[in-house]
């Protein structure tokens, strides 16, 4: 017995080797324990997380099985040392080491939840944003830029220095590149605030119109009705009022039109009903009003307004052609005259 105890209390590097058995069971005990949450633990969680509707807890699962056997190998290392004495010499390695692993992982955690949430854009927009790809580099640039300044800082280089020029360029590139880092800016601002999608039909400040082509870091694309491309910077997107056509559930008609004075008084009353059974014989219409709203110069002025219930613009146009057929088609047989401009000049005898 006193022979094992005198073996145990065999000291090699200031640590009994007593001390290094210890370890060793802390070690292994860790790694059983890290694996078994790996293997049963995380398994469950994973099978649970596929039985739920958000895609939020599939995230997490995906993070943590992102974890590889050397960090576990390491995690349970650096708990199994923990009560042994070491040199600074291996304590500055083993903080390195640490730094480096957790370094690395916190990286792929938020590139992988940056990637998700960009992708969450597009999924929800139903289209893909090419400009996205080039969103990811530079977000992968900044973030190691900054762990590579994390890492140097922690193995004791002085940054400081660095760190001072990095910012008097960067206000200088921010002064130099402002109206670039607006757009770039505004560019978040259209994935976050979604005023529009690829594919819809806006108008820009009432002069500009067509359909979105592309959606850049810079400047969006739209293709309008005559043909040609026109781009628009970011900024100047936001500069003006933004009209989408592509969010309309149906679209609100206002119609006019005007019969002579000589227009008897009882067919008068009249015309509002016809027109209500001339919108109201198609089905995709839903009738509003009808109204003799004013008494012009030369004319008996009628407003009517009515909803078409397909946004389509061809659609409106072909309805709203048919509905004004089918009330001339009326008026010809009621014997009701449309107005157009007269004088009637009178002769005094």
């Amino acid at each position: 017995m006193e022979k094992i105890i005198s073996i145990l209390s065999l000291t090699y590097f200031s640590n009994s080797l007593y001390s290094y058995i210890i370890s060793a069971v802390l070690f292994f005990a860790a790694l059983w324990f890290l694996y078994f949450l790996r293997k049963v633990v995380f398994k469950k969680l994973e099978e649970l997380a596929g039985k739920t509707e958000t895609d939020l807890d599939d995230l997490a699962v995906k993070l943590i099985k992102k974890i590889k056997n050397p960090e576990y190998q390491i995690i349970a290392f650096y708990f199994s040392v923990r009560h042994l004495t070491r040199s600074s010499s291996f304590d500055y390695a083993l903080k390195m080491v640490l730094v480096l692993f957790l370094t690395y992982r916190f990286l792929t955690v938020v590139e992988e939840v940056f990637s998700y949430w960009l992708s969450k854009l597009e999924k929800d927009k139903g289209t893909s944003i090419p400009a996205l790809t080039s969103v990811r580099i530079i977000f992968r640039v900044i973030i190691w830029i900054m762990a590579i300044l994390f890492v140097l800082h922690n193995a004791g280089a002085k940054i400081g220095a660095l760190l001072t020029s990095l910012g008097i360029g960067g206000v200088a590139v921010a002064l130099a590149a402002q109206t670039i880092l607006g757009d770039i800016f505004n560019f978040f601002v259209i994935l976050l605030d979604r005023p529009f999608t690829k594919g819809d039909f806006i108008v820009l400040g009432g002069n500009i119109s067509g359909v979105v082509e592309e959606i850049g870091l810079k400047s969006i694309k739209i293709r309008s009705l005559a043909g040609e491309l026109i781009t628009v910077t970011n900024t100047k997107v936001f500069a003006d009022t933004i009209q989408n056509y592509a969010t309309m559930k149906e679209r609100r008609i206002v119609s006019s039109l005007g019969v002579i004075y000589q227009t008897p008084q009882d067919k008068i009353k009249k015309i509002p009903n016809i027109i209500k059974e001339c919108v109201e014989k198609f089905s995709d219409t839903r009738f509003d009003r009808a109204n003799l709203n004013k008494l012009n110069s030369y004319s008996l002025d009628f407003e009517f307004v009515y909803y078409i219930k397909n946004p389509d613009y061809a659609f409106y146009m072909n309805t709203h052609e048919k509905i004004l057929n089918e009330i001339i088609s009326v008026f010809e047989k009621e014997k009701i005259s449309f107005a157009y401009p007269t004088q009637t000049l009178f002769l005094q005898k």
